[in-house]
């Protein structure tokens, strides 16, 4: 397990650094492939939501969440001071744009 965690901070620093070099540079094609490295270990958030039964497995899509992570990542780089905001960062909008989710889907019915 603290290899693990080791491995993620290290994937999270090395990925935040080319995140902000490629924002810097508009190159949002490169922005996106990097994100995409750290996008598993988010993911695991995501798929713990459905098998804990938080989320509908048929309703909600996990690609709908991470398109959204993108966008609030890309437009959110300059605010998120290190890798470690990011990794806080990443989390925190997952559980909201779970919780969006979740009262969306609850006012639909």
């Amino acid at each position: 397990m603290e290899t693990e965690i080791n491995d993620i901070r290290v994937i999270m620093k090395e990925t935040y650094t080319r995140l902000v070099s490629f924002k810097s540079e508009n190159n949002q094609e490169s922005f996106n492939k990097e994100f995409l490295k750290i996008l598993p270990n988010v993911a695991k958030r995501l798929n713990s939501a459905v098998s804990n039964g938080k989320l509908n497995k048929g309703m909600f899509n996990p690609n709908d969440f991470t398109d959204q992570l993108f966008i609030e990542v890309y437009d959110n780089i300059a605010e998120i001071k290190d890798e470690n905001e990011l990794h806080a960062f990443l989390y925190k909008k997952v559980d909201q744009l779970l919780e969006d989710s979740l009262v969306e889907e609850e006012f639909d019915h």
